[in-house]
């Protein structure tokens, strides 16, 4: 179901006020608590990667995090709110449990990273680091590839030195066909992804 808001606002233009009309879906109380689980594994995945933190814990931290993630799937099939908000709250607690016990062990989170083959360096790897951090983590932990770690910001900076905006059509085309060249499923694959 969906219902209709008003959203009153000044247009920066006229200095009067506008009204538009949103279309907006209500949240059940229970998309609601799922909403907070979903952003915590979200989080942790993220940091640490997809499925990584249960292999990092002690193995019976990591049995009750799996029977915690069981009551959660049979409290989410009953339907009832206080039921599926203990089991998300017991969930979280137990994503910060294993987050600690993974941090205990001397294990470090993964930084924040994207992995990139160069299709014209003969496949040179170069790491792009989503900041200064994540990019001093990385070259203590690759030393070797210290000189191919990039931060997103000093790859902006990088394309505004070379006047990219100012690219030929020739050059352009040169981009578009290198990212086709890499998307395109490989011939006879029946799977295209």
């Amino acid at each position: 179901m969906k219902v209709k808001t008003l959203n009153e606002r000044k247009n920066p233009m006229t200095k009067r006020k506008a009204t538009t009309a949103l279309n907006v879906t209500p949240i059940s109380p229970i998309d609601r608590v799922v909403k907070e689980l979903d952003m915590v594994a979200c989080e942790m995945e993220t940091r640490w990667g997809s499925g990584t933190l249960p292999q990092l814990a002690a193995p019976d931290t990591c049995a009750k995090f799996l029977r915690a993630m069981k009551r959660f799937d049979d409290a989410l099939e009953s339907k009832d709110y206080d039921t599926v908000k203990a089991a998300v709250e017991n969930l979280i607690k137990g994503w910060r449990k294993l987050e600690q016990e993974a941090l205990a062990a001397g294990h470090s989170a993964q930084p924040n990273a994207w992995y990139v083959t160069s299709p014209e360096a003969n496949g040179v790897e170069y790491i792009v680091a989503k900041n200064e951090l994540d990019a001093s983590l990385l070259a203590a932990r690759f030393p070797t590839k210290a000189s191919s770690i990039y931060t997103l910001q000093q790859i902006a900076a990088l394309i505004d030195s070379q006047s990219v905006t100012k690219l030929t059509p020739r050059e352009k085309s040169y981009f578009r066909d290198m990212a086709k060249k890499n998307s395109d499923p490989l011939p006879n694959d029946e799977i295209p992804w």
